[in-house]
């Protein structure tokens, strides 16, 4: 089984308007940024880089930016196709990891639990939605 961690960038309004080019990803949260805080928390879990999906109107200069912001060997991904490019090796058997910074909880979670428990158990297909209002696991009908 192989983890495909995939970060969700977006650019609220309020950080358009008031920091223009900046995106979640590039905000800081205490020390470092979150994309360096999120890229940490992953190479606890894969050794496989993380894709970003770069937010919607995302300057020309955004993947060379993040390229330069996130550690380790990222791929960037600016539409649903190149998404899909990227993606598209995944076998079944494999855990697609979407964290969307916007939904992420202040404090209180642990994604090296949280993906430890879908790999070890490797029973039928399940998703868990993880937010800052709590966590709900749903299984997926087939």
């Amino acid at each position: 089984m192989k983890v495909w961690p995939v970060l969700l960038d977006s650019t609220p309004e309020y950080l358009s308007a008031t920091f223009g080019d900046s995106t979640l990803l590039t905000a800081p949260l205490g020390r470092e940024l979150v994309v360096s805080a999120l890229c940490r928390q992953l190479s606890e879990v894969t050794g496989d880089s993380p894709t970003i999906v770069a937010p919607p109107g995302a300057s020309p200069a955004y993947r060379a930016r993040m390229r330069t912001l996130a550690p380790g060997n990222v791929t960037i991904a600016g539409s649903a196709r190149e998404l899909a490019d990227v993606l598209g090796p995944a076998e079944t058997s494999d855990l697609l990891l979407f964290l969307d910074p916007r939904c992420l909880p202040f404090r209180g979670w642990n994604l090296t639990s949280l993906v430890a428990e879908a790999v070890e158990t490797g029973r039928e297909p399940w998703a868990r939605e993880l937010d800052a209002y709590g966590v709900e696991v749903v299984a997926l009908n087939r």
